[in-house]
């Protein structure tokens, strides 16, 4: 982002950069961890991690004090506990930020940091509070939570939630008996980090600046759980279906454009992959077969028939029986729709379903996650949607890094009571390269 004026960049070097927290984010080894300092579970290569030197680290394993190691690295701090002790083991931080003065009474700015490392309850009772923590988040039940300052509940608490395979954090309800609950969880592996706010009305000073109030920012880190892995403190509850969930996902298929009693139809084509052209033709049978001629290398050919398979099979009609679904979280006004998951699907398939659209798809599979992102459709004549343009993205399961990203375009002809593809565009960024590829279609013909 652009900085318009050289006062706004001495603001940004005096101040942390906006909604950055302290997260301790345990590490592949069960007894590290880094502390970084940023808005998400990740380090932030934009802010100096110096900025948070002054934290004080502790570790602890069964309520009892372990000896570790801190070293500072480019964007985080990485915490190792010694001698490596067996899991749970619980990292913490206090970071007194100092005085700060924005848009109003200066406050005093503090931080609390915590991990959980292969979880923190024993024989069915959560782990007690951490005293060093003056404002802690623990875990009543499975993800049922609560906020204490000092070990007392206050009631002016707000608790957010970062969870795997979603892009926005949750804002947690607060209920009468002061407890939060999280709420469904994607069948995502990675970590979900919570974070309590709260003000005290306390006047004070430290290093001579006076400041009106105290706020207190607590996190709370642990994994969202994955057989065989590291396990959250609690297990989630199993999902019961929810028929509106159900009927949600049922409604946005039956709404999807299919090519009923289709024929099959014939096509010239021309592929254009980075400038280079190569001209054929495609027949699709009624039941989706392709045959395909086209005058060029095995890997286009290949890619052309694997591309043009897709389209097809998403056009021809499918399975009508409904699928149990659950409701991901309470949001309802999502720009990509309302968040339902599949239950017992092997794929942990999650959707966003908005004015009967499938807007946004996500799957897991053994090395990858990916999520399919619907920027347009077009409505056909008899009310059902066409895909015009959607965005591919894929992570990494391990790193969570993104391995490629690729953007689809789609255009369509009626001819007859069929939408057909006239073309298809597809733009591909990995590795640092990008691959641009078009297939056009021409002279359709339905098979009579």
């Amino acid at each position: 982002m652009h900085r318009w004026f050289a006062v706004l960049t001495i603001l940004a070097l005096a101040a942390p950069a906006p909604a950055h927290f302290i997260w301790i984010v345990p590490g592949k080894v069960p007894v590290t961890a880094q502390m970084v300092f940023s808005d998400e579970l990740g380090p932030d290569a934009n802010v100096p991690i110096t900025k948070i030197a002054q934290t004080e680290v502790f570790v602890r394993i069964a309520g009892k004090p372990v000896e570790f190691k801190k070293t500072e690295e480019k964007d985080h701090y990485h915490i190792v506990a010694r001698p490596s002790p067996l899991p749970p083991v619980e990292f913490g931080a206090v970071c007194k930020y100092g005085v700060l003065s924005k848009k109003g009474d200066p406050y005093l700015l503090m931080y609390y940091a915590k991990a959980t490392v292969g979880g923190a309850w024993k024989e069915g009772k959560p782990a007690k509070g951490w005293d060093k923590l003056p404002l802690e988040i623990l875990e009543d039940k499975a993800w049922t939570f609560h906020v204490l300052f000092h070990g007392k509940t206050v009631a002016d608490v707000e608790l957010t939630a970062i969870v795997p395979g979603e892009q926005d954090p949750r804002v947690l309800k607060r209920h009468d008996d002061g407890t939060f609950h999280l709420g469904a969880i994607p069948a995502v592996a990675g970590m979900i980090g919570l974070r309590a706010k709260y003000i005290e009305k306390k006047a004070g000073e430290v290093d001579g600046k006076k400041y009106a109030e105290i706020r207190h920012y607590s996190t709370w880190t642990f994994a969202s759980g994955e057989k065989g892995k590291i396990v959250p403190a609690g297990a989630a509850p199993p999902a019961k279906p929810d028929p509106a969930a159900t009927k949600l996902l049922a409604d946005a298929r039956a709404a999807r454009a299919v090519w009923n009693n289709f024929p099959g139809f014939t096509s010239d084509l021309e592929v254009n992959v980075n400038g280079k052209i190569a001209k054929g033709r495609i027949d699709v049978a009624s039941g989706g077969k392709l045959s395909l001629k086209l005058d060029t290398d095995d890997a286009t050919r290949d890619w052309t028939r694997r591309t043009i398979a897709s389209l097809v099979g998403h056009r021809l009609p499918g399975t009508d029986l409904d699928t149990p679904c659950a409701f991901l979280d309470n949001v309802e006004l999502h720009p990509s729709g309302r968040a339902i998951r599949v239950l017992n699907d092997e794929l942990h398939s999650s959707y966003r379903i908005r004015d009967r659209q499938i807007i946004e798809v996500n799957r897991v599979t053994k090395d990858v996650r990916f999520t399919i992102t619907v920027l347009e459709n077009t409505w056909t004549k008899e009310k059902q949607y066409l895909p015009v343009s959607y965005l591919v993205n894929t992570w990494d399961l391990k790193t969570n890094a993104l391995v490629n990203s690729v953007a689809h375009h789609n255009a369509w002809t009626r001819i007859g009571a069929f939408d057909l593809p006239t073309t298809v565009r597809v733009v591909h960024a990995k590795s640092g390269e990008l691959d641009n590829r078009l297939i056009t279609f021409s002279n359709h013909q339905l098979i009579k």
